[in-house]
């Protein structure tokens, strides 16, 4: 996903398209003669940062243009003083499967609470701005149920909410909203709100609020629709198609003609100077590895020791490394064949700009201006293993010559079938090209449409203190048979697979590298006390991080320890850490099978027998007719949890792969609150919240 900072992209967006925005009808718009003042709340809910950086960047302009705004988490929200805000700007994103962030939790749990009064918010002028993926069923559900409530509760939007698709890239939404956010509230003169006019504003909110529709409503078959991200580029709807389902989706997904040329030229073109943050690039070389798991195993999993010694790399615990890799080279050759490019594949791209296409909107195409050849961008840049989204295969479709087969990517390209399709068939744009033999798209609209290769993150799991020049991962090798009886293979994971076997076959020992970025993990950090209780549940290659945090502690627990007794990911040999309470390192892990794919089980037993880990709980799933997952055994252990967590101060980190997985435990953390402090649910989940709000209580969920 695009890492969205500051008005630039970190890692561009997935899919470089103009996209339809989703915006609500309102019938609770202020009116024209409405004061705004300049006391204005900035409001995010963030899991992985990026609503954040929005929110700090829309203070920031705010403040510069003499508005008086102050940027608050939902989680420090002061409750009681909500009513006397003038303009609240609520900026939120989705998790999971339409979850809240960890740290919106509770602002959402008060306002959704039917006792709330219906003034709660009277007067108070809103906007909000949410940030999902549709691709998932429950796009922008947190902002939408925002959105609702602060209607329902008396509060005047501003104007209509505005989804960002992060499928689309979060550029393409954030920066008009935000062109008309400080044109609306900035600069304004402070004017508090006379009571005539909260009257007024009270009587414009009883009518009642519209419920977005789940397909937005579509233009008539014949008309072209301007859009206001478009930068005026037709978008064509009309499609003489004989399939009732394919002209369904045609008008659900309207074709959008390019915004590019591209020229291939012999001679290099000249670099154009990045207008983006640069990420620091480090060269890591493979000193070491093993397999993890046994041949048994249903995933395989090995590490990767990498030497980053005198590149600069400063990691923190619960840091993680970010790696692009390359696309397989046959996968390259074979587009490249299909798209009728192979005898220009070592031309040099030039990318034109429509005339319409200026500024912002310009920047998202500067990947295609770095003065790669044809070969490099498909190779290093472009992502053409990921199943093509939908906008993608709409467009496809135009340039498919044989109707049979065009109806076919017209009817994938539907919402209904789409997710079906990438479960059974994982197909890349190489298998969607050959299938579909007659289509024939132009390199400009491809090229404008593919999203780029996004880098895999990958926890550390060493100790920067025991060990700061060499770093050590954990990566699953990713192989999934499919429905279909096919199989997928991931591409990064295979590709570090096969830096593995160089590594372990070049007798030479002649260097295996490649580049790396350093990911600082928001919030999942050590507690600020080295002796604070620490419960740490993770799943498969979630325990990585959690090794870094009981290596760290243990240095910092014992100063007078010599770092070089340490070896590896960190020595089996350190006299036991003085703990006030047997809670301070308590590790519950969940795998399959212990023969096969309990992972680092010598190392984690050896930091229980010399008392670096007070506690270990292992969950092996199927080693007994009955399933045991990680959330019963912390069931069956709620006394020692409730004890570590509401009277010892403790913290409670959860890691790993699965939503589903984390939702259940989070679900069985609220039934253990309930049962050992007598308690409803409602104030389990109070004391969760205040958790979360205190930083006690923090999830790294990947899916």
């Amino acid at each position: 996903n695009a890492e969205y900072m500051g008005g630039a992209t970190f890692e561009y967006s997935c899919l470089m398209v103009q996209p339809e925005c989703e915006l609500v009808p309102s019938s609770h718009q202020s009116p024209t003669n409405t004061t705004l003042c300049n006391e204005v709340k900035v409001v995010f809910g963030s899991q992985t940062g990026n609503c954040e950086s929005i929110a700090k960047r829309v203070t920031k302009e705010l403040n510069t243009r003499g508005a008086v705004a102050e940027v608050i988490c939902m989680a420090d929200v002061d409750k009681t003083a909500i009513s006397s805000w003038k303009i609240a700007v609520f900026i939120v994103s989705s998790t999971g499967d339409g979850d809240p962030p960890d740290n919106a939790l509770s602002f959402i749990s008060f306002l959704k609470k039917r006792s709330q009064p219906p003034n709660l918010l009277l007067g108070v002028q809103y906007c909000v701005l949410s940030v999902g993926d549709s691709n998932y069923s429950n796009f922008c559900k947190t902002g939408k149920v925002l959105d609702k409530r602060c209607a329902e509760l008396g509060a005047i939007r501003l104007r209509e909410r505005q989804d960002c698709d992060d499928a689309y890239g979060l550029e393409q939404y954030v920066e008009p909203w935000l062109t008309w956010l400080l044109d609306t509230l900035a600069p304004v003169t402070p004017c508090p709100l006379s009571d005539s006019s909260v009257d007024l504003l009270a009587e414009s909110t009883k009518s009642e609020v519209l419920e977005q529709p789940k397909t937005p409503a579509s233009p008539p078959p014949t008309a072209t629709v301007p859009s206001p991200d478009t930068d005026g580029v037709p978008i064509l709807t009309t499609l003489h198609i004989s399939s009732t389902a394919a002209t369904v989706v045609a008008s659900d997904i309207p074709f959008r003609s390019p915004t590019i040329e591209i020229d291939l030229v012999e001679q290099q073109p000249p670099l154009v100077p990045e207008t983006t943050k640069e990420v620091s690039t480090f060269l890591a070389r493979v000193v070491g590895g093993s397999v993890l798991t046994s041949s048994e195993a249903l995933k395989q999993v090995f590490s990767l020791q990498l030497e980053v010694s005198g590149t600069g790399f400063a990691y923190q615990p619960g840091d993680c490394i970010a790696i692009r890799c390359s696309n397989r080279e046959d996968d390259v050759n074979e587009i490249l064949e299909l798209l009728e490019l192979s005898t220009v594949a070592n031309r040099f791209v030039q990318v034109r700009l429509l005339a319409a296409v200026t500024g912002k909107s310009a920047s998202k195409f500067s990947h295609l201006t770095t003065a790669l050849s044809l070969h490099e961008l498909f190779s290093n840049v472009l992502d053409i293993t990921t199943p093509p989204r939908r906008p993608f295969l709409r467009m496809l479709a135009e340039y498919t010559s044989l109707e049979s087969e065009k109806n076919d990517l017209l009817v994938l390209a539907g919402k209904d079938r789409y997710d079906s399709w990438v479960s059974e068939f994982r197909f890349g744009l190489v298998e969607v090209l050959s299938k579909y033999r007659s289509c024939r798209p132009p390199l400009n609209h491809v090229l404008e449409l593919l999203p780029l290769l996004q880098p895999r993150r990958y926890s550390i799991i060493t100790s920067p203190t025991v060990s700061p020049n060499t770093v050590t991962i954990a990566i699953t090798r990713v192989e999934i048979s499919l429905p279909s009886s096919s199989r997928f293979f991931g591409l990064c994971s295979n590709w570090l697979w096969t830096k593995f076997q160089m590594f372990q076959n070049n007798n030479t020992r002649n260097a295996v590298s490649f580049p790396v970025q350093l990911q600082s993990s928001i919030g999942f950090r050590l507690p600020p006390s080295p002796t604070a209780p620490m419960v740490m549940m993770g799943f498969g290659t979630g325990v990585a991080p959690f090794l870094s945090f009981i290596g760290e502690r243990t240095v910092i627990s014992q100063p007078q320890s010599n770092s070089s007794e340490f070896s590896g990911i960190f020595a089996n040999h350190v006299q036991p850490v003085a703990a006030d309470t047997e809670f301070s390192n308590w590790l519950l892990f969940g795998c399959r099978n212990r023969n096969d794919d309990f992972l680092f089980e010598n190392k984690l037993t050896a930091l229980v027998n010399n008392g670096r880990l007070q506690r270990l709980d292992v969950a092996a799933s199927r080693e007994q007719s009955t399933k045991v997952y990680v959330q019963d055994i912390l069931e069956s252990k709620a006394e020692l949890f409730y004890r570590a967590m509401t009277q010892l101060g403790g913290y409670c980190y959860i890691c790993g792969d699965g939503i589903s997985i984390a939702r259940d435990v989070h679900s069985r953390i609220v039934s253990v609150i309930r049962s050992q402090g007598n308690l409803s649910e409602t104030e389990a989940k109070a004391i969760m919240e205040q958790w979360v709000k205190e930083k006690r209580y923090i999830r790294e969920i990947w899916s």
